[in-house]
């Protein structure tokens, strides 16, 4: 038989309090380590292996591969790159799912409010921070995404098309 979480007006639920939390506030911190560990490994990667296959199908002698292959090639790139930039934005989902679930532990589990304390930053360590701004927009992990897979599909695409002209 499953277990409900419904609430009955001004009950909590039977789980709250129940417990230490420690183990799964630790297991979220592990999460987001995780989560964030693979987003740097694919920031570093995909413009290396980008730059690098498009500079070797470009620099082939003429005739050595088929325009047509390099055109297949550049379209099946920027798909696998289309994916893992798919697979990113997934990966970015769970992230701040898991801060939201840390940052909500900090504040009621572990009573972390640090609006009361004058010395404190401003938000709990797991919270949103404001992101920097360049000419006059938010820059956030999403617009250098974008930005970045962006140019990695064009730039096959520019390869695939070159080839044909």
């Amino acid at each position: 038989m499953e277990q409900t979480r419904e609430v009955s007006a001004g009950r909590q639920p039977h789980w709250v309090g129940e417990g230490d939390l420690s183990n799964v506030y630790q297991e979220i911190c592990a999460n987001i380590r995780a989560t964030d560990e693979v987003s740097l490994k694919l920031l570093a990667a995909v413009p290396l292996v980008t730059g690098v296959g498009i500079v070797l199908l470009m620099r082939a002698p003429a005739g050595k591969i088929p325009d047509a292959a390099i055109v297949l090639l550049s379209i099946f790139a920027a798909l696998v790159t289309f994916g893992v930039y798919r697979w990113e934005r997934k990966n970015m989902v769970n992230c701040r799912h898991f801060r939201q679930w840390a940052a909500t532990l900090e504040r009621h589990f572990y009573g972390l409010h640090p609006e009361e304390v004058e010395s404190a930053p401003v938000v709990l360590p797991h919270a949103r921070i404001q992101a920097p701004r360049s000419f006059g927009l938010e820059w956030t992990k999403t617009e250098a995404l974008q930005l970045l897979y962006g140019a990695a599909i064009l730039g096959w695409l520019s390869a695939g098309l070159y080839a044909l002209l």
